[in-house]
């Protein structure tokens, strides 16, 4: 069974309304304390016929065989586009082997790869929505359990057919594990709660602590269940959902880390460097890990009474439950932290994961192998972190190849892909550089020459900036900051000349050589640095709103915008440079002109845009909110013309070129969009931008969903993340308790209007031209929760 710790939620999450009068196609599971009421929707005379928007929702691909893109992303040919490719699986959040031991599961942010533990070949990929954050098999081998955000997903073990999806009150499912005898699922699904699902019923209870909960473990009857908290364990009687007890650790500072010892009466505990073995509450045994060795992250039970520990530098080590007066053996074969933890249930292998690779150990209990001498059976890589600053350097410049490349930092490395007809996969990379431990954050020249990169910590305040050459990686210059407190952003100019970095509310340049040329300042806190792409100007936003515009060639400033909004997320420049767009945290984004400060447009109807990006032309302006979509706009007239739907929400996006759109997501994936050849060749005629139509989408492959058809007079529009719903007074299409997969307000009521908001990263909305009737499709929706 695998322990790992809760991760920060890195980006808001939506939160899904659903209205009881729909129709699933899979029955609702039974919750304890959750009602559902199923209201009777009035219909209304009349409306005004509504103008929507609809998504082409993107389900996670085969990254090969590829498309060829044979034109570039355009205005005329938007309802073309497809995605061409995708590189890298995603980052590994769990894994879990079946009971028995021919399959290994492994969960990434995107859904669940399935592999043959012998041979580690791919067997098959489950995709199922996005965000998914722990596996589990049941005993019987039967089922296996996924959770992700908000719901859990049982799936058959063999066919993989979904069963059946339970939502309720828990936000992140961070882990899961089952009794022994399979009749109870725990699940890490919150900051300081557990749950108890019944396997059967999919009733379930919820377990407060008092601590943040790191771990679940179950006693061999099922009947005790033990939450590892930050420092102490607590008891549970699993059958009335009473806590019992609380176990202070002393020895444990940060977390607590358990897990069942199968076919004995005892638990594994670790936490910090200890490693201590319990009956119920006591400890039978206990020992210190090796001087030196990094924090305990996770750790597994395995068969005759073995127990394994992953750690934060990358260590494994395997303890004898009944003795632990040294660990059998311990490995360092990991760059990152050991994260999840499962043993073969036959005994023959140990699986260990970091976010990016999954490694198999030779573990054999009937000749123990001595420390230092774990065995590498096997590697399965292709995974990803989080990729940042990614370029396309043009052809024959310096470290690549006589072809552009892909080159990006990921991991502590900037790596480079060779480019081919499938864009490069993640197993093709060769690795250019290896970046200091301390470095926070690394940009790239444009020209694939260069990378420049920020080290240090707050509390020594030793923060330093320095350039490397990519060819060689040594370093040409280190500039030491001393008191300066850094922004989070390094830029480049489009020529490699110049480059910036955020100091505070100052702004400084240096040049090729990583010498400072110039330091320019800002009233506030700078949050987005940028070059314009002819090299003339630089741009900042800071905490106020301000934007900032100076000259390159004297540093003076050109033009100063004040007073729009507060803090920007995110700026990018047009091709032609004589704009800037920015965006701001309620979802605003402005088009201002460089030359006399105007504003030229003004677009909402999204959350706060991560990051944007211009079309080659400059007719379209792509943006993208943490709500797993990607807006299409008209650059002129402000038109939102196209939308995807991803299974991630997107952190930076370029084009390449050629004129491919590269989406770097939240779940360590890039996917690269294009006009396939085939399109192209058809010379298919899509309306243009003033025409006002909209392309025909793709429909989104849902498992389940409800159909709410919403009679006139309801009114219509696109309200940031959401899409808002209004009825006149006396017109009521939902009780009175509203039933809410969470519990904010989306749903409410004032002088007998209501408003109705669902996510828009969760519905599919569409409009019958003939009777105006609007038809909301919600994927995966019979998850109700009475709040």
């Amino acid at each position: 069974m695998t322990r790992k710790p809760h991760l920060i939620v890195a980006l808001a999450l939506t939160l899904a309304l659903v209205v009881s009068a729909c129709n699933s196609n899979a029955p609702a599971p039974t919750s304890t304390g959750v009602q559902s009421n199923a209201p009777t929707v009035t219909p209304a005379p009349t409306s005004t016929a509504v103008q929507l928007n609809t998504p082409t929702v993107i389900p996670t691909p085969t990254p090969e065989p590829c498309l060829s893109a044979c034109a570039r992303v355009s205005a005329e040919d938007i309802g073309a586009l497809q995605q061409l490719a995708q590189i890298n699986k995603g980052r590994i959040t769990d894994i879990a082997v079946s009971p028995d031991s021919a399959k290994l599961a492994v969960a990434v942010m995107a859904g669940v790869y399935i592999y043959d533990t012998a041979t580690l070949e791919q067997l098959d990929f489950i995709a199922d929505g996005s965000l998914m954050e722990s596996v589990a098999f049941s005993p019987d081998g039967q089922d296996l359990a996924i959770g992700s955000y908000y719901q859990i997903h049982f799936y058959s073990a063999e066919g993989f057919e979904k069963r059946e999806t339970l939502g309720g009150p828990f936000s992140a499912v961070y882990d899961l594990v089952y009794t022994a005898d399979g009749k109870t699922l725990g699940a890490l699904g919150g900051f300081r709660s557990a749950f108890l699902v019944d396997a059967g019923t999919k009733e379930y209870k919820a377990l407060e602590a008092d601590e943040q909960v790191f771990s679940l473990a179950f006693s061999p009857s099922g009947d005790t269940a033990y939450l590892g908290t930050v420092s102490a364990i607590a008891v549970w009687d699993a059958a009335t959902g009473e806590q019992t007890q609380l176990v202070e650790k002393s020895e444990c500072t940060r977390s607590v880390y358990l897990a069942d010892v199968p076919e004995t009466a005892s638990s594994a505990l670790a936490c910090d460097r200890a490693a201590q073995i319990l009956e119920g509450e006591s400890v039978i045994q206990s020992a210190q890990a090796a001087e030196g060795a990094g924090d305990a992250l996770s750790v597994a039970g395995g068969p005759t009474n073995h127990a394994a520990i992953g750690r934060s530098d990358g260590q494994v080590e395997v303890w004898d439950a009944a003795a632990m007066e040294a660990t059998l053996w311990n490995v360092s074969g990991h760059a990152l932290a050991v994260h999840s933890l499962a043993f073969m249930p036959d005994g023959e292998a140990l699986f260990s994961a970091t976010n990016t690779e999954i490694k198999k150990w030779a573990f054999a209990p009937s000749a123990p192998l001595r420390a230092g001498d774990g065995m590498e059976l096997g590697v399965i890589d292709g995974f990803s972190n989080n990729i940042q600053n990614f370029v396309f350097p043009p052809n024959g410049k310096p470290a690549l190849s006589e072809a552009e490349g892909l080159l990006f930092v990921m991991g502590g490395k900037v790596w480079q892909l060779p480019p081919d007809q499938c864009f490069g996969q993640l197993s093709q990379a060769a690795e250019v550089m290896a970046l200091d431990e301390s470095v926070s954050y690394a940009a790239l020249s444009s020209d694939g020459a260069l990378a420049a990169t920020l080290s240090g910590s707050y509390e020594k305040k030793d923060f330093s900036v320095a350039l490397f050459n990519l060819a060689d990686g040594a370093e040409i210059n280190r500039i030491e900051l001393g008191q300066y407190i850094p922004g989070h952003e390094i830029v480049f100019s489009a020529d490699g000349e110049f480059w910036a970095i955020a100091l505070d509310k100052n702004v400084m340049i240096l040049n090729r050589q990583g010498e400072p040329v110039e330091k320019v300042s800002s009233n506030d806190w700078i949050t987005n640095i940028a070059f314009s792409p002819d090299g003339k100007y630089l741009a900042a936003t800071d905490g106020k709103g301000v934007l900032t515009v100076w000259d390159v060639g004297t540093w003076k400033v050109v033009n100063k915008i004040t007073g729009v909004e507060d803090y920007t997320y995110s700026m990018e420049f047009s091709p032609d440079s004589s704009k800037v767009a920015i965006a701001y945290s309620s979802g605003k984004v402005i088009l201002v002109e460089i030359s006399t400060g105007e504003i030229v447009l003004t677009l909402t109807g999204h959350g706060a845009a991560y990051d944007m990006a211009f079309t080659p032309d400059g007719k379209i302006l792509i943006t993208a909110p943490g709500d797993h979509t990607v807006r299409f706009w008209d650059a002129a007239g402000g038109e939102e013309i196209y939308w995807l739907a991803l299974p991630g929400s997107v952190t930076q996006m370029k084009f390449s070129t050629d004129g491919k759109l590269y989406l770097a997501t939240y779940e360590g994936v890039i996917r690269v969009f294009g006009i396939p050849c085939a399109a192209a060749a058809a010379g298919a005629q899509y309306p243009a931008l003033n025409a006002g139509a909209q392309p025909t989408p793709t429909p989104a492959p849902v498992s389940a969903k409800c159909i709410i058809a919403l009679d006139p007079p309801a009114t219509y529009k696109l309200d940031g993340d959401f899409h808002v719903f209004g009825f006149p007074p006396g017109y009521s299409p939902v009780p009175k308790t509203t039933i809410l997969w969470s519990n904010l307000k989306k749903a409410t009521e004032s002088n007998g209007r209501v408003t109705i908001w669902i996510p828009a990263s969760r519905a599919t909305v569409a409009v019958d031209p003939a009777t105006n009737v609007i038809t909301v499709a919600i994927p995966n929706c019979n998850l109700p929760y009475d709040k």
